[in-house]
């Protein structure tokens, strides 16, 4: 990995005393694109910039509301991973009293997954109705933030933070997802059980699993397949125990509590590849390696390159690292933030694609441990809970981009999502999406002759494109068909009916029960 000006330098870093305050550390920090602090997640939360205080009751629901549970099973066409809850040990916290805690568990038998924060309304807010945000060398964007995990846990877990473009439907995009796909380390047992145990001349020995390795890293497994050369939208930093290309780690004692994937390492994914935080100098074996209670990293994202400050904090102390100059791969600006780990599939050795053993070829939210070949336990890959606190984003530069936008008449126009929702009245598709690839209806759908109420005259439309119970669906009524399946039968007309509004009598805003 190519690295200019590297050097290990002190930095300043915002702090706030743990114990209970009345001013939140979000209110201290000055301006910014968005800050949470995660000190008002709880039930009665005082207005800013009051915090709850340390014997409140806490508010998940809250919590995820902000955080949005994101991930997805592509196998089960379901929802899964660990949802975000609200920390309250504070002695692994930068703020008290409380962070936002990602219970991937492997203790536990836990999974990983990811919450999705929706940037643009900040980024509207904040820099000019402009909808995206990027980072330059005149005005870098800088995303700081702490980390933490119980007794040390991050060099064993998995979990960072992700600026991401993407995702308008409500759906991460593989593209907007720094990959965590992996190969299965070790070998057949025979039976067909790959192992760990089997990669181990004698006398040594390993546990009886195979250990997952990321492969789209700077140094790939062996068994990895030809890394992808693909840009993806996205930057991410934090922990990532999984790029550990050893994780078998054979030694005599199979009890022996390092036989797991382990990094002791900050780690960058570069739009590219992943990377294990280190420098050149020398004599600094000891840099961007996780400390014994919180890690505060300040993440400057500048026109092609970013710089990472890394500060550990260790039973009182502090060790302080820093780089400048790593390349960034990924070059565009961002609308999410993303807090976990992404769903993932077990990769075939040959081509960067998903092995048809797991998941089905799909990918999914991995286990924080794996069972034994002989399927009798599970051993737990010593993961611990992580949490995070004090986020803020700040700087920059916005930019307006276009998407495709359906007005209420159901004609499209390509133009910014400010412009298309305030001015136009419209719905915004998403950044980058075209008109030529989207088919826009009436705003509510029931006003079919797009004069502003829904009556008689809609209702002689939706019946000439009534089928029935027949397996069709007219041209031009696509529309009308609100449950997706192949006719317009009386669950579509349930639908029609319950935004009907009479003649003369304005269809926005909609009756309730209307679904527009």
């Amino acid at each position: 990995m190519r690295r200019t000006l590297c050097t290990l330098v002190a930095f300043t870093i915002i702090a706030a005393t743990a114990g209970p305050a009345w001013a939140g550390w979000c209110d201290q920090v000055g301006a910014s694109i968005f800050c949470d602090d995660f000190d008002r997640y709880c039930a009665e939360a005082p207005a800013p910039p009051q915090t709850c205080t340390t014997n409140s009751t806490r508010s998940d629901a809250a919590l995820r509301e902000v955080w949005v549970y994101s991930s997805w099973d592509y196998q089960l066409d379901g929802s899964c991973g660990s949802v975000i809850k609200v920390e309250d040990i504070t002695e692994i916290l930068a703020s008290a009293p409380y962070g936002g805690r990602h219970p991937n568990s492997g203790n536990a038998g836990g999974t990983l997954g990811q919450n999705t924060l929706d940037l643009t309304p900040h980024i509207q807010a904040s820099l000019n109705g402009s909808t995206v945000v990027n980072g330059t060398d005149e005005n870098p964007l800088v995303l700081t933030f702490t980390m933490s995990a119980l007794a040390r846990g991050l060099i064993y877990s998995s979990g960072y933070l992700e600026l991401a473009l993407g995702d308008p439907n409500g759906e991460i995009d593989d593209l907007a997802q720094a990959p965590t796909d992996f190969v299965l380390v070790g070998a057949d047992n025979g039976s067909g059980c790959i192992s760990c145990k089997y990669t181990c001349p004698w006398p040594y020995s390993s546990v009886d699993v195979a250990w997952p390795s990321v492969c789209q890293q700077d140094s790939p497994h062996p068994l990895c397949p030809p890394k992808q050369t693909l840009v993806r939208n996205t930057l991410a930093l934090g922990a990532l125990s999984t790029l550990d290309n050893n994780p078998c780690h054979c030694i005599q004692d199979i009890l022996d509590p390092w036989q797991v994937p382990t990094n002791y390492h900050l780690s960058y994914f570069d739009g590219q590849e992943w990377h294990v935080v280190r420098t050149s100098e020398p004599g600094t074996n000891g840099d961007f390696s996780w400390g014994t209670e919180y890690d505060t990293v300040v993440f400057t994202i500048k026109t092609n390159t970013v710089d990472i400050a890394h500060t550990a904090k260790l039973s009182g102390t502090t060790r302080q690292s820093r780089i400048t100059g790593l390349p960034r791969h990924y070059t565009g600006g961002f609308n999410r933030l993303r807090a976990g780990t992404g769903v993932s599939c077990r990769l075939n050795n040959d081509t960067y694609t998903c092995s048809p053993e797991y998941a089905g070829g799909n990918k999914k939210c991995k286990l924080n441990g794996e069972f034994t070949c002989s399927g009798s336990s599970y051993i737990s890959n010593r993961s611990k809970y992580v949490t995070f606190d004090n986020v803020n984003l700040s700087g920059g530069e916005g930019e307006v981009v276009p998407g495709a936008c359906c007005k209420p008449d159901a004609t499209c126009v390509e133009t910014d999502l400010t412009t298309c929702e305030q001015v136009l009245g419209g719905r915004y598709q998403g950044d980058h999406t075209t008109c030529d690839a989207t088919s826009c209806c009436p705003y509510p759908f029931a006003d079919l002759d797009t004069d502003g109420d829904v009556d008689q005259d809609d209702f002689g439309l939706f019946q000439v494109c009534s089928t029935g119970f027949e397996p069709t669906v007219p041209a031009g009524c696509e529309c009308l068909n609100r449950n997706g399946d192949a006719s317009i039968d009386e669950a579509d007309f349930a639908a029609f009916d319950a935004c009907f509004t009479g003649p003369n009598v304005p269809a926005l805003p909609t009756p309730a029960g209307c679904n527009p």
